[in-house]
């Protein structure tokens, strides 16, 4: 799955579960991001790629000062 369908399908999902009313489901967001995203961001930040590294340690810094 491309960044496209990906930008385009999925990240709209779990925009607007965090502003959901429901209390549990924005929880349930937080835990996405932090169980799933930020660990798959730990591993680019360790790809052999210089620009795959750059831009995935920006996202960790982005996570880290919410």
């Amino acid at each position: 799955m491309g960044s496209e369908i990906t930008c385009s399908k999925l990240l709209p999902v779990v925009v607007n579960g965090s502003k959901d009313r429901v209390p549990n489901i924005k929880f349930n967001v937080s835990k996405v991001v932090e169980n799933t995203v930020r660990p798959c961001l730990v591993e680019l930040s360790e790809d052999s790629d210089v620009d795959v590294r750059y831009f995935a340690n920006q996202a960790l810094l982005a996570i880290d000062n919410k």
